[in-house]
């Protein structure tokens, strides 16, 4: 890309992959696979949690996989967890199957260039059995400062993806 002198939208600084094949189509309702696969994108990227701006969420909008992801980033992110705003794409698109993480990536991305966190529509209640207060970006898209993206991809078998996702520094 820079040999070519395109613009670069972002780095994919780190990555992982884990499956807690803890049910068929049911999430370990503790989180400890999405816990594990969010830990090590952060270990192999070098971004230290502190330092996430945005977390794309899985986000179905159901209670298992909703409360099993709010589980999963509270064990990471502790307390910090209150301070990073969180976007569900999947409440304007629907579940989109095999494309959803492809279209949440594209979303986590312009939100780095635009600088930008998108809404999460049609919610208006955080469930407060969520063991921390989160920050959903509810209803409408707001400005902020976004440098680093953790975006969080679940499926079937218990198969989960963690990426981070940077602002591109020459």
């Amino acid at each position: 890309a820079i040999a070519r002198g395109a613009k670069i939208y972002c780095e994919i600084k780190g990555y992982s992959l884990t499956c807690d094949a803890y049910h068929r189509v049911a999430p370990d309702p503790e989180g400890r696979g999405a816990a594990a696969a969010i830990s090590r994108a952060l270990e192999s990227s070098g971004v230290p949690a502190t330092d996430i701006d945005l977390i794309s969420a899985h986000g179905t909008g159901t209670p298992a996989n909703d409360s099993q992801e709010a589980n999963a980033l509270s064990e990471v992110f502790g307390e910090r967890l209150e301070d990073v705003p969180i976007s569900c794409l999947k409440s304007m698109l629907g579940h989109c199957m095999g494309a959803a993480s492809a279209m949440e990536a594209i979303a986590s991305v312009l939100s780095i260039n635009k600088q930008r966190i998108p809404p999460t529509m049609n919610t208006t209640n955080v469930d407060p059995s969520f063991p921390i207060k989160i920050d959903v970006n509810q209803q409408h898209a707001r400005k902020a400062k976004v440098d680093n993206v953790l975006s969080n991809a679940f499926g079937f078998g218990g198969n989960i993806c963690s990426i981070i996702m940077s602002k591109y520094v020459a």
